[in-house]
């Protein structure tokens, strides 16, 4: 959960992502990452939206980073 820097989460997850490609080049164990996330605002969301707006979130980056 962000309270600061909510212009920067796109930024923020790309560098999480990066760091963790890396730590995978160097040991395959480790296992991959998928993010999901959404904005919450009290005055016009209700929770339960957000909520599935992350896991939706979370699926389609699962599924962006699955290879075959």
């Amino acid at each position: 959960i962000l309270k600061n820097n909510i212009e920067n989460l796109e930024t923020l997850n790309e560098k999480f992502t990066s760091a963790i490609n890396e730590i995978k080049k160097e040991d395959s164990r480790m296992p991959g990452v998928s993010l999901g996330y959404s904005c919450y605002d009290a005055a016009a969301s209700d929770i339960q939206n957000v909520i599935q707006e992350a896991d939706a979130m979370l699926y389609k980056n699962k599924n962006l980073r699955v290879q075959f």
